[in-house]
């Protein structure tokens, strides 16, 4: 009785928006039905899942693969009415954004030779709201302060702002085009097929993410370039099909960068960052001290990896060089196994757990195939992604 009068005095406004609060966490979704009837949360087992997928690739691929160690992307965002629906939380809009933001940071950490710039789309036109740079923080600011929502997308105008800033990119760039798309459709002023060859002439490749439902265009974008096509379930899934392509893809068949092998690239000194020192830097010439001083035309700029300014000489630091080398020689697969002949990982020491008393169809612990110690999945998933080496051969070494 207490409960139905605390009912009763309560206001409907608050029933409803608790209702409505109810509705748009989706609770059941997250629940899942095993093989003995229990439920438990598929949240878990989706990330478990993605993450072995992630790390288990093909043996066959490792080391016999080539990739493009500096990349020229024009990320595309589409803020069009469609990004505005709140099937994600809080909007489409801020759930791009957040996806956005990790992708950028994980691109140049990926990447610290590559370039990338962003292109929005909003009231049927493109606007190139970033040009190519490698400075991802100063991308976020620029993407955060241009997420009003509004109109129709035009996929053709992105095509043919994006392709006109990569048309320009030397032929050892990798030129690629990553969408992140929340409309059905397409509105466009011309023919956008023609928009498409115009893309796969310039050896561009697309990719796309989109939000909603698959659209055949869009499909047929992807397949023409050799890219890849996408569709997100939620907003997890929505994050991992971005942060995918932060890895730079195969070289594509007939790539111009395939007949080069040598970049002309300079390593400048930095200069003293003492109050005396400051001199005019960059082409804006601000007055600022410790820059960096190009070896061929002793001009300065701001930061590195990136272009001279007056000689167009592409400056990078030695770090810069070795992170980017992972991705041609790859650390091999580790091999899961059921039974681990030892009772702790040998990275981070952790009891590792028996898959008997587990829930789990596979195991989650893997061995590595050269010096036979084991590991568990999250050291396994950390030295693939972020030591690129196995501590147990290092250790051989």
């Amino acid at each position: 009785m207490e409960i139905e009068q605390h009912t009763r005095n309560m206001p409907s406004g608050g029933v409803a928006n608790g209702d409505r609060a109810y509705r748009d966490e989706h609770s059941w979704d997250q629940l899942e039905e095993d093989e003995h009837g229990r439920l438990r949360s598929s949240v878990d087992a989706f990330k478990k899942k993605v993450r072995r997928q992630r790390l288990r690739m093909n043996e066959k691929q490792v080391g016999q693969i080539r990739r493009g160690m500096i990349r020229y992307l024009e990320l595309v965002i589409d803020l069009s009415q469609a990004a505005s629906i709140n099937d994600m939380r809080p909007v489409r809009s801020a759930a791009m954004f957040a996806a956005a933001s990790s992708f950028i940071r994980a691109f140049f950490d990926e990447n610290p030779l590559s370039q990338l710039g962003i292109v929005v789309l909003r009231d049927g036109v493109a606007v190139q709201v970033t040009e190519l740079s490698s400075s991802p923080e100063m991308h976020i600011e620029k993407l955060k302060a241009n997420l009003d929502t509004g109109g129709t997308a035009s996929l053709g105008n992105a095509l043919d702002v994006a392709t006109d800033v990569l048309r320009h990119i030397p032929p050892y760039g990798h030129r690629e085009i990553l969408c992140l798309l929340a409309s059905l459709s397409t509105c466009d002023p011309g023919d956008i097929m023609s928009s498409i060859d115009a893309t796969v002439k310039q050896h561009i490749r697309v990719s796309i993410v989109g939000l909603a439902a698959e659209v055949y265009i869009f499909k047929l974008l992807a397949q023409k370039s050799q890219g890849t096509y996408g569709v997100a379930l939620d907003q997890d899934h929505m994050e991992h099909l971005v942060m995918e392509h932060a890895t730079p893809p195969p070289s594509l068949k007939g790539d111009e960068a395939e007949k080069l092998s040598l970049v002309r690239v300079g390593f400048p000194s930095q200069a003293s960052s003492a109050p005396g020192a400051a001199c005019f830097v960059g082409s804006e010439c601000s007055l600022k001290a410790g820059s960096f001083i190009c070896p061929q035309c002793r001009a300065r700029t701001m930061e590195v990896p990136s272009e001279c300014h007056v000689c167009g000489l592409t400056l990078i630091a030695s770090p810069h060089l070795a992170r980017s080398y992972h991705h041609l020689f790859p650390v091999a697969p580790f091999k899961e196994i059921q039974e681990a002949p030892v009772q702790r990982c040998f990275s981070c020491c952790m009891n590792l757990i028996r898959p008997g008393n587990r829930d789990d169809e596979t195991s989650d612990i893997s061995q590595c195939t050269q010096c036979m110690n084991v590991f568990c999945l999250d050291c396994d998933e950390y030295i693939h992604s972020h030591v690129h080496s196995c501590p147990g051969c290092d250790r051989e070494m």
